[in-house]
């Protein structure tokens, strides 16, 4: 009598375990080869994202892609989650593309870096929507000056954060419906 609710609680509870680690594995970051594209570009992927990079000088010029016509985000070095790290969102719309510099307030916050007494440091936006899939490009200082920005070393690992809002999220608001954790082995 009693083995079948107990055979019913564990199978529970390893549903609930497996779930558990599956939530936790997109905070550990996620091994991934680098690659370089065509044009000469650094380039990741996890689960869907594309993150590609190239140093200009004392620039990074920065790709992003994800499949969804929502926002996409990145972010550099965070200390816990999103805590600390500098963040870029941005999405397009039918008014143009847009991308925002932000930087993670808590482990689960961010806000936009004007706010926190920084600068809106991004620069060179552009961006698309293409059958399901944003991309957006821009061009963000190694070492903003911002005290809230990380500096972005050459040739040295960092830790990257990323994710993305559901089909049609146009803001900086909507929560991410996937989100992960990789690291690049020398930017």
């Amino acid at each position: 009598m009693h083995s079948q609710p107990l055979r019913w609680t564990v199978a529970a509870l390893a549903l609930l375990g497996a779930a558990a680690l599956q939530s936790c594995a997109r905070d550990e970051p996620q091994q991934s080869a680098m690659t370089t594209n065509a044009a000469g570009m650094n380039r990741i992927e996890v689960i869907g994202f594309v993150f590609e990079w190239q140093i200009a000088g004392s620039d990074l010029n920065v790709q992003i892609s994800a499949p969804t016509t929502g926002w996409v985000a990145v972010g550099f070095n965070p200390t816990r989650a999103m805590q600390d790290a500098d963040m870029k969102f941005g999405f397009v719309t039918d008014s143009g593309v847009e991308v925002a510099d932000h930087i993670g307030t808590s482990p689960i916050t961010h806000d936009f870096d004007t706010a926190q007494g920084g600068r809106r440091d991004v620069s060179n936006v552009s961006g698309a929507e293409v059958d399901g899939r944003t991309t957006l490009s821009f061009t963000m200082p190694l070492d903003s000056g911002d005290p809230s920005d990380s500096v972005l070393v050459p040739g040295a690992q960092q830790t990257v954060i990323f994710a993305w809002g559901g089909d049609g999220a146009d803001d900086y608001t909507a929560r991410h419906v996937e989100r992960g954790t990789f690291i690049v082995p020398a930017l």
